[in-house]
């Protein structure tokens, strides 16, 4: 989820999860330059990982199967709780 709240000349941003806000500005000649405004909330980023784990969260790093599909990092409440699924609820 992401929010933007433009106030006067101020841009104001909030998210949550894996999504980011660009801004995109016209430079001459038609080009265009992008802007992150944002940083996605990725489980497996090294900070996020670090704080879910000081909170006694489990991790589970990207894998791929044997078909070559990519399955995303995931999070679990702890290493020996991850058959009641992802999430932290």
């Amino acid at each position: 989820a992401l929010c933007c709240f433009l106030h006067e000349r101020n841009i104001y941003v909030a998210n949550a999860g894996d999504c980011r806000a660009v801004l995109g500005t016209n430079l001459s000649m038609g080009e265009v330059s992008a802007m992150a405004l944002s940083t996605d909330h990725k489980c497996d980023m090294p900070s996020e990982q670090a704080r879910i784990e000081a909170c006694g969260g489990y991790v589970r790093p990207a894998i791929e199967d044997e078909d070559g599909e990519v399955m995303p990092a995931r999070v679990y409440k702890s290493k020996e709780r991850m058959a009641e699924g992802p999430g932290l609820c």
